[in-house]
């Protein structure tokens, strides 16, 4: 959550069509109010971490009693799935990989 009481005090211009979709939000276009910078903006859909976290509870339960030898396996990736819903993460991965391409910026974009 950033804190914020109305998505105007961080942006000038928010687009309400989504530019692209996924299983737990969507992104939208939008330009930072403070640099004029044109970004990318990932939303999180309410209570997509929630329901997650309970449809792996019911998957576990059914390994547990179904495939027991399958529960290590399905513990890491229910781990790595729960790291999808940290955008300040990967907004900072995403950091990284901008730096390290910034010989290619001519050829690729790679959002912020």
């Amino acid at each position: 959550s950033l804190k914020i009481s109305n998505i105007s005090e961080v942006f000038s211009e928010f687009s309400d069509v989504p530019i692209g979709s996924a299983s737990i939000g969507q992104v939208h276009e939008a330009k930072l109010k403070k640099s004029g910078s044109k970004v990318a903006v990932k939303v999180q859909y309410p209570d997509a971490e929630r329901l997650f976290r309970s449809d792996m509870k019911t998957a576990r339960g059914f390994f547990k009693i179904f495939a027991p030898e399958q529960v290590i396996a399905f513990d890491e990736i229910e781990k790595q799935f729960m790291s999808e819903f940290d955008y300040r993460k990967e907004g900072a991965q995403m950091d990284k990989i901008r730096l390290n391409m910034k010989t290619y910026r001519n050829l690729i974009k790679i959002p912020k």
